[in-house]
Order: structure tokens, then C-alpha cells, then sequence
């Protein structure tokens, strides 16, 4: 392989990797799609597929402006409606102020890049390459400096971020998922999921609970003290599931 094609291998396999999550049993990641009523999914990774005894999330490599944030539930207990959080979904979906800057980095890493090393265009398509892609992901960092995830961040951590995603562009590409997976959010998955998921998409994570909740009642012996929690809650979905 030449070194040229080595790079852009890297820097695919360097971005995939930061768009890659790893879930616990009891987690899942909320994703903002689009503006609007029917704005977010959810994604709770391949079970099949298993890294450390947690699940592999691929956040769609295509879509570097959607924000998302990790949420968790609780096995053993019902979701508990007075922890629900309303502003969170609001201030991630301001994160989106940055996105046309970062598929401006993606567009000159990916395609004006390849550009420069494998065709003709040589010298002058890297050059703008380079250009665009840096000055995209500075312009983008600027920009989210002044959104809530950021705004608190202390200014050594956030000097720490712009080293970070200069030293690896394919990270600055990604920055909008980065700063919004930093969002600490104290809300349920489940809770989150009646209040923000279409009917399709909530029957389908109801679903995945039940089957995880199905898994920990067959590692859990008959007379663990969590056992009847578990049952229950189970109870609880499975009702839901049915009656939706």
C-alpha cells in the first residue's frame, strides 16, 4: 500500500472508531435526526457483537451533525416521571449550529483530499484540503464554545479539546457528537423514550428492555434478593408492549 492510501485508510478507520459508543446493558443512545416532533431515535448497538462485555454502538458515519447523548435505566425499577429533564433535548439540538462547518471538515478530509493525493489536482487540491479542514473545525469550536455543553467547560479542558481535534482531524469531524456525548443528563432511558420517541420507535425500545430484562432474570438464581424487582419491571414493559 502507498503511504498515500495508508492516510486516508487511517483517517476512515480513526473517524469510525470515534463514532463508535460501547453500551451497557442498561443504556442507550438518544440521537437528534432532525429538527422537529419526530426529531430523535434511538440506537441501543448490536447485541450479537460484544466488547468487554458491553454492546458496539456505530453512530452513523454519514451523519456527524446529529448530536446524541447516552442515557441509562434502571433494571429493577419503574422510570420515576419527577426526574425528567426537558431542557436537555433543547440545548443539544443548539449543538447543530456547527454542523455545516463540520461536513465542510468532512468533505475536505474525505473527497477534496483524496482529490489532492490520487488524482491530477495533486498540490493545490491538498493544500485546500488542508486549509478548509482545519479552518472548518477551528470556526466549529468557536462556535460551540458558546453553547451550554461547553460554556461551563473550563478553558484548559477546552484548549485541551482544540489540541485534540487538530492533532486528529478525523475527531474534528466528528466534534458535534463528541461535545454532546459529553452531556451528563439525569434522565431514564425509558423516561426519555415515552417523552421523546415516536410510537414505532418507543414499542421498539420497550422491546430490546424486555429482552435484556429477560437476560438478567436467566443469570439471576431463583432466590436472589433482586429477582422480584426484575420480574416486575419486566411486568411492567411486557404490559406496555402488549397493550401498544
Amino acid at each position: 500500500m502507498s503511504y498515500e492510501l495508508e492516510l486516508v485508510a487511517l483517517a476512515v478507520l480513526l473517524y469510525l472508531y470515534d463514532s463508535t459508543v460501547l453500551l451497557s446493558a442498561n443504556e442507550a443512545v438518544f440521537i437528534c435526526v432532525v429538527r422537529g416532533p419526530d426529531a430523535w431515535r434511538v440506537s441501543t448497538g448490536s447485541r450479537g457483537f460484544l466488547v468487554g462485555g458491553r454492546t458496539v454502538c456505530l453512530l452513523n458515519p454519514l451523519m456527524p451533525y446529529a448530536p446524541c447523548v447516552r442515557l441509562r435505566w434502571d433494571l429493577c425499577a419503574a422510570a420515576d416521571p419527577t426526574q425528567s429533564n426537558d431542557t436537555w433535548p433543547a440545548e443539544l439540538v443548539k449543538l447543530r449550529v456547527a454542523a455545516p462547518w463540520v461536513l465542510l471538515a468532512a468533505f475536505a478530509l474525505f473527497i477534496l483530499l483524496p482529490l489532492g493525493l490520487f488524482t491530477p489536482l495533486g498540490l493545490y487540491a491538498t493544500l485546500a484540503a488542508v486549509a478548509l479542514l482545519y479552518g472548518s473545525i477551528l470556526v466549529a469550536l468557536l462556535l460551540l464554545r458558546r453553547t451550554d455543553p461547553l460554556r461551563s467547560m473550563a478553558t484548559v479542558k477546552f484548549i485541551g479539546l482544540i489540541f485534540e481535534c487538530l492533532a486528529c482531524p478525523p475527531f474534528g469531524v466528528n466534534l458535534i457528537r463528541r461535545v454532546a456525548l459529553m452531556s451528563k443528563v439525569n434522565e431514564s432511558v425509558l423516561s426519555a423514550g415515552q417523552r421523546l420517541l415516536t410510537p414505532p420507535e418507543w414499542l421498539r425500545l420497550r422491546a430490546h428492555c424486555v429482552a435484556v430484562l429477560d437476560e438478567e432474570l436467566q443469570a439471576c438464581e431463583d432466590n436472589a434478593p433482586e429477582r422480584a424487582a426484575l420480574e416486575a419491571q419486566r411486568a411492567r414493559l411486557s404490559d406496555q408492549v402488549t397493550s401498544s
